[in-house]
């Protein structure tokens, strides 16, 4: 039985297309494969470090998805009653009442999208919780919105 030219040809394309994607298989997982196929845009943590006396430092590590970021995203932190505000490493974006509020997006202007953290002091009068909100919009996933409350563990989103 004579085998036809273009018949062994295909074998090899075929050995070489599996060992192609084998290494980008591969590859990915050295990238961090689940994160590039994760619809989780941002990672947040806060942490609250108690400064001398009544006055609080509250940190928030981002940590962006480079493979799935998101095109935008607003911080929102509400202070209970009472506490005042000190400074913060970046300036609000918005101020209402207790709520302050700090806007990224990937444009010019306001904060960049990227690792890192936010942290700002405030001077406490009671033991009530600081709340947090996250909200996401991807450009890719128009008007969808999440809002997840922060705590101490880590909230993906």
């Amino acid at each position: 039985m004579q085998v036809i030219a273009s018949q062994r040809g295909l074998g090899a394309i075929s050995i070489g297309l599996l060992i192609g994607i084998c290494l980008v298989v591969l590859s990915l997982g050295g990238m961090g494969a689940a994160r590039f196929f994760s619809d989780e845009h941002i990672c947040l943590q806060r942490a609250i470090i108690e400064d001398e006396g009544n006055v609080l430092t509250v940190q928030v590590k981002v940590n962006v998805n480079a493979f799935n970021p998101p095109s935008s995203f607003l911080l929102e932190e509400q202070l209970p009653l009472g506490w005042t505000f000190i400074d913060s490493s970046a300036q609000p974006t918005t101020v209402k009442e207790r709520t302050y509020s700090w806007f990224f997006w990937r444009g010019e202007g306001l904060l960049p999208i990227r690792d890192g953290v936010l942290s700002y002091r405030v001077r406490a009068h009671s033991v009530d919780a600081v709340t947090g909100t996250v909200v996401i919009r991807n450009m890719s996933t128009e008007k969808e919105y999440l809002r997840i409350p922060l705590g101490s563990e880590t909230i993906c989103a």
